[in-house]
């Protein structure tokens, strides 16, 4: 799993043939880290979202992994990637799901080792609006994002999907309708796992978002009555026939 380069230092014009070389270890990156937010109606969870760079022979070929914490020590250890004997062809990354529960709002010491032989120390901190990461060494890793932002309690997101361009006004009057009980999302920019508003030019881009077709997406705040948004995306997909899906979710981990 690991590589190491052998580097011969030299001094001025001189190499000394008789001297051993000096042995530097470059520990390839294995694995992309990202940060994920569990919803759901009574908690929220931190995971961490592991993926091999490189893919492997099975669509569903997993990482096996060491999730121990003591207090405010977490010591996590990637292991194995293992090809499973109900073997879905294709070739994907192999993943893990790892969970390092509810957190409170604290100070974390943060272990990932790879093998429980390379060790690379951190801390993780969590506050009431986002988590962070910060590594000392990141050997073998490769974390996609070092923050992630919470989401707030009254966000919704989510897409209106058509299939010619000429529906895309029909598309805007479905978001529009959804706006208009909701209010413009302002929230900092930045990523939030589920969504991520884009610095810059504040555009927003969804974790799912159809691969095919067209859509719209679009984030609002809404701290209305659930059961009024249910009502009206029922009666928005019933009178817009030409709308192929109108895709929403809220912070409570639902999909309305």
């Amino acid at each position: 799993m690991y590589s190491m380069v052998i580097i011969a230092l030299t001094s001025g014009c001189n190499l000394d043939s008789n001297k051993d070389p000096i042995i530097v270890p470059e520990i390839e990156k294995e694995f992309n880290i990202e940060l994920w937010e569990e919803l759901s109606p009574t908690s929220r969870e931190l995971r961490l979202l592991v993926t091999t760079i490189k893919n492997e022979p099975c669509l569903n070929s997993t990482i096996t992994y060491d999730n121990d914490r003591m207090g405010a020590n977490m010591f996590i250890s990637l292991n194995n990637i293992v090809t499973p004997a109900d073997c879905e062809p294709g070739t994907a990354p192999a993943q893990a799901n790892i969970n390092l529960g509810a957190l409170s709002a604290a100070t974390y010491n943060l272990s990932l080792g790879l093998k429980n032989t390379i060790i690379n120390e951190g801390k993780l901190q969590v506050s009431y609006d986002k988590y962070e990461v910060t590594m000392e060494t990141e050997e073998g890793l490769q974390f996609l994002h070092r923050e992630l932002r919470r989401v707030p309690a009254t966000a919704i997101w989510g897409y209106v999907a058509y299939s010619q361009p000429a529906e895309v006004n029909q598309a805007n009057s479905v978001v529009e309708a959804i706006g208009d009980i909701a209010y413009e999302a302002d929230y900092p920019q930045g990523y939030y796992g589920h969504f991520t508003i884009n610095p810059n030019n504040y555009n927003l881009s969804l974790r799912y978002y159809p691969t095919q077709g067209l859509a719209k997406p679009f984030l609002f705040d809404f701290s209305g009555n659930t059961q009024n948004l249910k009502n009206l995306l029922a009666d928005l997909r019933q009178s817009n026939p030409a709308i192929t899906a109108i895709k929403v979710w809220n912070a409570n981990g639902e999909e309305l």
